[in-house]
């Protein structure tokens, strides 16, 4: 799945398969397809903070975007978002326990979890 490795040095793909599989915490599995965070550009990132948006360019421009890496904002040691207050509106309703964060599961070779509510 990947070669990006986490802070004990570990794969992405070990983190997503030793986190807890009843639960959207620690997952982190539908933001390892993405590497930057999916803001429309019309809106949302203008109302992100300049030091994130700073962020995301320098990440844009780094050489590891440029190979298959998870979302910059996911911490692959938690399986959280380090920014989940500002992600982006598909971040925000995309549903755990889904039909597409179960099909992503599925292919990651994790069980099922029930529909869980958003905030």
């Amino acid at each position: 799945m990947s070669h990006v490795t986490t802070a004990d040095g570990g794969s992405a793909e070990e983190a997503v398969h030793s986190a807890v599989p009843t639960a959207c915490d620690g997952c982190g599995v539908c933001c390892l397809t993405l590497p930057l965070p999916p803001f429309d550009a019309n809106e949302e990132v203008v109302r992100a903070p300049d030091e994130l948006l700073q962020q995301l360019d320098d990440y844009a421009r780094s050489a590891r975007y440029r190979d298959f890496a998870p979302c910059c904002w996911l911490d692959l040691d938690s399986g959280k978002c380090r920014h989940h207050e500002m992600r982006p509106a598909i971040c925000r309703w995309f549903v755990p326990g889904g039909p597409a964060c179960n099909e992503l599961r599925r292919k990651a070779g994790l069980p099922s979890v029930p529909r869980q509510a958003t905030d």
